[in-house]
Formats: C-alpha cells, sequence, structure tokens
C-alpha cells in the first residue's frame, strides 16, 4: 500500500493543492521541454 501512495504523490498529473503550485511550476516546465524534445525527435526521424 505505502508504495502505491508513493506513487500517486509523485505522479505530476495529480492536481496539487494550492500551497504546492511552486513545485508544480517546476514540474510542468521542464515536463514541456522534454515534449518538445521528443516534438524535434520525432520531426528529425520522419525527415
Amino acid at each position: 500500500m505505502k508504495e502505491n501512495l508513493n506513487e500517486q504523490v509523485r505522479d505530476p498529473t495529480i492536481p496539487l493543492p494550492s500551497s504546492m503550485k511552486r513545485k508544480r511550476q517546476e514540474f510542468v516546465i521542464p515536463h514541456q521541454f522534454a515534449i518538445k524534445l521528443l516534438f524535434a525527435r520525432n520531426k528529425s526521424v520522419k525527415d
């Protein structure tokens, strides 16, 4: 049970309380950057 709870806490898709907004932004920015890298890889592969 503890492992499941830890996974839920780590999951960035779960809405965080207002007190965690700063950390949420820290999650979102690198997440968007990772998505851009994935798109860049996909484009290079298609080309």
